[in-house]
C-alpha cells in the first residue's frame, strides 16, 4: 500500500512541475508566483505544506523594484532578500532564465540549479548554437534558510553583446516550490544601448 501512495505522490510531483512550468511562462508582470502546494493523503502533509512559506523582494540601491536597467556589455548587482516564514528549514537552489524578450517567449537559462539539483523545467533552451545574452552569478547558490531566518543574496548580471535592446522578462527561480509555496519570482530588465 505505501508503494502505490509512492508512486501516487511522484506521479502528482511530475504533473505538478509540468503545469507549473508552462504556467511559468505563460504569467507576465506577476510580482511572485504563489502556487498551491501538492499534498498528500495524511493530515500531517496537509499541516507541513500549509505552514512553509517564503517571501522574496528584489533591491537596487535600497530601493525595492521588479524593472532594472542596464546597458548591452554592462553589469549590474541586485540584492535578493529571501525571509523565511516558516519554523521549517528551508534549502534552495537558485537559478535565472529569460523567460521573454519583447513579450516573444524565449525560455533560455541563465545560471543552471547548483548541484546536485536537476534542472526542473525541461523547456529551458540551453543549446550551444543559441547566442548567450547574460551572465549571470549568486554569492550564495544553494541557500540555507533557517526557520523564520532573512537572508540577502547577491545577483549579478551582465548583459552580453548579443542582448538586444528592449524589455526582458527574467525569472528567478526556486527548485524547492513544493516546500516554500514559491516558485520564482519575475521581474523585467530593461536593456539600452552603451554610450
Amino acid at each position: 500500500m505505501k508503494f502505490i501512495a509512492i508512486i501516487f505522490i511522484a506521479t502528482a510531483l511530475v504533473l505538478g512541475t509540468i503545469v507549473v512550468s508552462y504556467q511559468l511562462m505563460s504569467l507576465q508582470g506577476e510580482e511572485s508566483i504563489d502556487l498551491p502546494m501538492p499534498t498528500g493523503n495524511s493530515n500531517n502533509d496537509s499541516e507541513n505544506a500549509q505552514s512553509r512559506r517564503l517571501s522574496v523582494k528584489l533591491f537596487q540601491d535600497s530601493q525595492e523594484s521588479l524593472q532594472f536597467n542596464t546597458t548591452q556589455g554592462s553589469s549590474m548587482r541586485i540584492s535578493v532578500a529571501f525571509s523565511s516564514l516558516s519554523n521549517n528549514q528551508f534549502i534552495i537552489p537558485i537559478y535565472l532564465s529569460v523567460g521573454s524578450f519583447e513579450g516573444q517567449r524565449l525560455s533560455q537559462l541563465i545560471i543552471s540549479p547548483p548541484a546536485p539539483y536537476p534542472t526542473v523545467h525541461s523547456s529551458h533552451n540551453e543549446s550551444s548554437d543559441t547566442p548567450k545574452l547574460f551572465e549571470a552569478n549568486f554569492t550564495i547558490n544553494p541557500l540555507t534558510l533557517e526557520p523564520n531566518e532573512n537572508k540577502k543574496v547577491d545577483l549579478a548580471i551582465t548583459a552580453l553583446k548579443d542582448a538586444q535592446i528592449g524589455e526582458y522578462t527574467m525569472l528567478l527561480e526556486m527548485g524547492s516550490w513544493e516546500q516554500t509555496g514559491l516558485a520564482a519570482v519575475t521581474f523585467k530588465v530593461i536593456v539600452m544601448p552603451s554610450e
